[in-house]
């Protein structure tokens, strides 16, 4: 079970961060990690290129922008003479100037013999998203290179790849970053930025030093001269990761930084996903928790330091999937085992560490004889002994238990209960067996230097093929029987006892039943006759037992209420109608909720509190709950009992008198309860086509009810004459098989979706 749990936790995990791959979830979360080992591995650029800006000063000493060309042909020849390998000039020369002009500096970039080269871009017009390409202008394009300018952006407007070479009309050109670096790659391939490089660490000398002949001819010589508006004034700033906005051009020099470096790697993150699934299936087969997460960590550890030695190599990969997968699996593994660890602990008697009766009843299957020790006296000894000694009685009771036993494993109850199991061909030597083990409980037991007597008793259970849990019941029976009886043991008998074990289990598994979610509510709709809407409904409790199936209310809810279990059951059942109504009002339904009380309730619990608490829990307005009495109510309890009902009545809860005609239904007893709605039994309800009586009384009773400002809910409807006859007598609200069968919530959701709400017209 141990394997199939932790495979499908495998396949889980792997699947979801496969998803979370492919939709790129982790995206911001990659970068910033990025950014991070960006940082931590911080370098200075090559010093290979020098940006010549066109910065504040130069626009203040040489005139505002644009500047003549000529000015720029200046430029260009005195980089030269200082010695510049190449020149780039990231500038907009797309539209023609004064022919001149265009001539002197077409002659100026000729003289650099090839090594110039000028950019081109392209515009996306944000209204009609129509592109324009624009190129220098043909007297200077035909004595220059040309290199594109353009990079993507993210959705947050950072830039962290960069193109190869990019098409525009019929040809490809290459980006500024690879042509500096004098790298080529694929048309429309992209390459990762690596902002390791600090950007302020590139060599900048300002446009006005070089034309005035401020700039050291060491700092040009035998390098690249990139030529970029840099003042703020000329916009074009991009955000690059780690480093905030800088002039656009930075994004090129940094990508020939990189490239200059070698060209990156790119391994994307389904490799590392299908390492880090190993490493997680690696983890999952050891079997101690602690080194599967040291397993499940070492690997997410690994991923957030690898990369970072990748990328000084210029291998990048993303390790968001496989961090969320290792992650994952660590988690839910260290929760499964918690969990696991909790039941076994709930598998074993705290006070001597022996299995206990939780442990017996959940095995798949008990085979052998099943022996039940009661020991009759054992709370009037623990409350005569130091609590520090239970302990140590327990200890010598479970050695005796297990002298001579051939299957010596017990299990230990509470209240002086242990049981075990004897092998089945030990049939005939088992009433020797048990008649030595009670002559030798007649030894005083001694604890603390107090001796004490125990009255025992055994039962047997022989039976093989019923569930551990009611053999357990059934032996527990018959312990019980042989101390009335006055015996040593007895064996359980169904026949003689065909009601005692269903009885015990039924209440010994109620409260289990609620927990383990056997237990659960049934909503059957109601109807407004009137519009034929769905107008609330009522809730029903059901029980679902493993071995029998369902069992019927009328079995255990009469059962509950004798046995003090009710008011349990009445608080589930609240609660999960409540819940339920609430639920369906927050879609803007206006729907109501009906439950049942019993009797029983009234004066002994804490019900005006209880109803107020599940509504304000659930955030149900109180106008839309019914609570339903049955008459009979009113007779069983007195005034003081019947206050819960006025308080309720008076926060606004409605009050059903159920079964009404069932009982003594005089004007005095409808007085007695504060009810605002009467139901009609089903047993008039039905008979409304066969037998006039029953159908003057509920006509009578529609219009006693009306009078006193009462609405009237009749149920048991199961055909289509008597919602006919229901609803010429006026009758406000109906339920019954004709119009829907008690079904679960999913279903009752389903029915009230659009286009499916049932019609009773």
């Amino acid at each position: 079970m141990k394997e199939h749990a932790r495979l499908r936790l495998l396949l889980w995990a792997s699947l979801a961060s496969l998803l979370f791959g492919i939709i790129e979830f982790g995206e911001l979360l990659e970068r910033s990690l990025g950014i991070a080992r960006n940082a931590a591995r911080e370098r200075p650029a090559s010093g290979s290129t020098v940006l010549v800006a066109i910065d504040d000063r130069s626009l203040e000493q040489l005139g505002p922008w644009p500047w003549p060309r000529q000015r720029l042909a200046d430029l260009t020849d005195r980089l030269r003479e200082q010695g510049s390998r190449s020149v780039f000039l990231d500038l907009d020369l797309s539209t023609p100037a004064n022919p001149s002009e265009d001539r002197r500096l077409g002659e100026a970039l000729g003289r650099m013999g090839g090594n110039a080269t000028l950019s081109v871009r392209f515009v996306i017009d944000p209204v009609t998203g129509q592109r324009t390409d624009k190129f220098p202008a043909p007297a200077l394009r035909r004595h220059a290179n040309l290199a594109s300018v353009n990079v993507p952006f993210t959705p947050e407007g950072a830039t962290w790849e960069a193109p190869y070479a990019l098409r525009y009309g019929a040809k490809d050109y290459p980006s500024f970053a690879a042509a500096i670096a004098g790298r080529e790659g694929e048309t429309g391939s992209l390459f990762p930025i690596d902002y390791a490089v600090d950007p302020r660490s590139i060599q900048v000398i300002s446009a006005s030093d070089v034309l005035g002949g401020k700039a050291p001819a060491e700092a040009l010589r035998g390098r690249t001269a990139v030529i970029s508006p840099t003042s703020v004034q000329l916009g074009q700033t991009y955000l690059m990761p780690g480093h905030g906005r800088m002039p656009g051009i930075y994004v090129q020099l940094l990508g020939a930084e990189t490239l200059a470096a070698g060209r990156p790697l790119q391994l994307g993150w389904l490799l590392p996903l299908l390492l880090a699934i190993a490493a997680a299936a690696f983890a999952l087969t050891l079997s101690r928790l602690r080194y599967s997460l040291l397993v499940a960590g070492g690997g997410a550890a690994a991923l957030l330091v690898v990369p970072l030695l990748l990328e000084a190599k210029g291998i990048y990969i993303e390790v968001m999937p496989s961090l969320f997968l290792l992650l994952t699996v660590g988690a839910a593994h260290s929760w499964q085992s918690f969990r696991r660890s909790y039941r076994e602990r709930d598998k074993v008697n705290a006070v001597s560490g022996l299995p206990n009766l939780n442990a017996l009843r959940e095995q798949a299957a008990v085979g052998g004889i099943l022996i039940v020790a009661r020991v009759q006296n054992y709370p009037e000894i623990c409350a005569a002994l130091p609590a520090d000694e239970e302990a140590a009685l327990v200890e010598q009771i479970a050695a005796r238990m297990t002298v001579g036993a051939m299957a010596p494993r017990l299990y230990h109850g509470d209240e002086g209960i242990f049981a075990w199991l004897e092998p089945e061909d030990g049939e005939a030597q088992l009433e020797e067996h048990l008649e030595a083990l009670h002559a030798f409980f007649r030894s005083p037991i001694v604890v603390g230097g107090t001796r004490l007597d125990l009255a025992i008793t055994f039962g047997v259970e022989a039976s093989a093929d019923r569930s551990p849990a009611n053999r357990l019941g059934g032996a527990l029976v018959a312990a019980d029987e042989a101390a009335a009886d006055g015996l040593r043991w007895k064996r359980y008998d169904p026949s003689a006892l065909q009601d005692a074990p269903w009885k015990l289990s039924l209440l010994s598994q109620l409260d289990a039943a609620i927990e383990a979610g056997d237990l659960w509510v049934a909503y059957q709709p109601k109807f407004d006759v009137a519009s034929g809407e769905m107008a609330g409904a009522e809730a029903l409790v059901r029980w679902t037992h493993p071995e029998k199936g369902p069992i019927s209310p009328m079995e255990f809810i009469p059962a509950a209420e004798q046995n003090g279990r009710i008011e349990k059951l009445t608080e589930f059942v609240l609660d999960r109608a409540i819940r339920a109504a609430a639920m369906i009002n927050r879609r803007g339904l206006d729907f109501s909720m009906s439950v049942n009380l019993s009797p029983k309730l009234l004066g002994r619990f804490p019900l005006e509190a209880t109803v107020v608490d599940l509504l304000t829990q659930h955030g149900l307005g109180a106008d839309r709950l019914t609570l339903e009495v049955t008459e009979t109510a009113a007779l069983a309890n007195g005034a003081a009992e019947l206050s819960p009902l006025y308080g309720l009545r008076d926060r606004g809860v409605r009050i059903s008198i159920d079964d009404y005609g069932t009982g003594l239904s005089t004007l005095d007893y409808i007085k007695r309860i504060p009810a605002t709605e009467i139901k009609v039994d089903k047993s008039f309800v039905q008979g409304i086509g066969k037998s006039n009586s029953d159908k003057l009384m509920v006509n009578s009773t529609i219009q006693l009810a009306h009078s006193l400002g009462h609405r009237v809910v009749a149920e048991g409807v199961e055909d289509l004459q008597t919602l006919d006859a229901l609803r010429a007598m006026g009758c406000d609200v109906v339920q019954g098989f004709y119009l829907a069968k008690p079904m679960s919530f999913k279903e009752l959701l389903r029915l009230l979706s659009p286009g499916r709400a049932a019609d009773a017209a």
